[in-house]
């Protein structure tokens, strides 16, 4: 089992500094501040250079690497140049709950669904059970997360609302509760977390 650990991290580390160099490397190169400086007129040349300089521009490449390396171990992420200077963390933490909160139903909805649905097949093979699993599991494996989860928005925020007449989408669309929520509200937050919940599912279903 140690063994089995150590080769995995092994492997594990450098895929993960080659993904942070390639991400880092990335985004310097597309949305580099420095370029963007260069095409506004209006700002003199000292202020551009005082600006390169405290975000580090100034320096060497795989020097600005190390140094968002280390820091980002250490849990300093910068400020965002989006949202003016806030830190980053703060604006990540923020997000977090929702986000652990999502996967953990998700998952906990998968292994339901995909164990009970698994034993069923495998005490029926060739059933209409088992086909109909091997079919949703082949779909669930080869449908992109990210496209499910825009078609079940409109289907349930749209196309539903509009054959069923209802004056507003059957499931929630975006948030994670309703504009003007007092509190929290049970049935409220999973009528949120279901379309989300159904899109991460299906890819996790048919693995198990």
């Amino acid at each position: 089992m140690i063994r089995y650990a150590a080769g995995r991290l092994a492997v594990t580390v450098p895929i993960l500094l080659t993904i942070s160099f390639a991400t880092f490397w990335a985004a310097g190169e597309i949305s580099s501040p420095a370029a963007q400086l260069t095409l506004n007129p209006r700002i003199s040349p000292e202020a551009r250079r005082a600006y390169i300089e405290s975000l580090g521009l100034d320096e060497p490449f795989f020097g600005r690497y190390l140094t968002w390396l280390g820091n980002f171990v250490t849990g300093d992420l910068g400020t965002s140049l989006v949202r003016n200077g806030q830190d980053v963390w703060p604006l990540v933490r923020s997000a977090m709950a929702n986000t652990l909160l999502l996967i953990a139903v998700a998952m906990a909805f998968s292994l339901a669904i995909g164990l009970a649905v698994g034993t069923l097949s495998a005490l029926r093979p060739g059933s209409v059970i088992d086909r109909a699993s091997t079919t949703v599991s082949f779909l669930g494996i080869s449908i992109p997360v990210f496209w499910l989860g825009l078609m079940l928005q409109l289907m349930f925020g749209l196309y539903l609302a509009e054959w069923l007449r209802l004056g507003a989408p059957l499931l929630p669309t975006a948030g994670i509760y309703s504009p003007g929520q007092q509190g929290f509200d049970l049935l409220d937050r999973a009528r949120h977390l279901a379309l989300p919940v159904m899109a991460l599912s299906l890819q996790l279903i048919a693995a198990y």
